[in-house]
């Protein structure tokens, strides 16, 4: 019923336990490896946490160890092997993922999708447009018939 009562010192749930992979537990020193959600393991994707100590690459996102690839669910962007979670997702930032900033993106974010500031994409500001050129909200080409609201909008 105590820990000295086994020959390893591990007294787990009345019982004695080796401590391996899968056996129950209460704490880390119940383990070989660590213990997360009741139960041995080494850390490892899929399993069971309570803190991202719990895991073996430190990420714990709703209790469960994550690999950290684009798609798996996060709450911060050190959950993310691109250090980029939007939306409680790791994103790739390639064109057409959701953004809230041109850092969750290899280039630009314009209207919450990353992009490269073609002509055509959504935009808030010219910084979003790789011409410059954002006209009611979409990055122009400034060719004769385009919509522009300056001088600086028309080649």
């Amino acid at each position: 019923e105590k820990d000295s009562d086994c020959n390893n010192s591990r007294c787990v749930y009345d019982l004695c336990r080796a401590g391996i992979s899968g056996d129950p537990c209460e704490w880390d020193t119940d383990c070989d490896g660590l213990c997360g959600k009741g139960e041995c393991h080494n850390g490892e994707t899929g399993k069971g946490c309570g803190s991202d100590d719990d895991c073996a690459n430190r990420r714990c996102v709703h209790d469960i160890c994550r690999a950290g690839n684009n798609g798996d669910p996060c709450e911060k962007d050190s959950d993310c092997n691109n250090s980029r979670c939007v939306y409680d997702l790791c994103r790739a930032g390639i064109s057409g993922d959701p953004c809230e900033w041109d850092t969750d993106c290899d280039g630009l974010c314009g209207k919450g999708e990353c992009h490269n500031g073609e002509t055509g994409k959504g935009c808030g500001s010219d910084d979003d447009c790789a011409n410059r050129r954002c006209v009611h909200d979409i990055c122009r080409a400034g060719n004769n018939g385009d919509p522009c609201e300056k001088d600086s909008d028309c080649n």
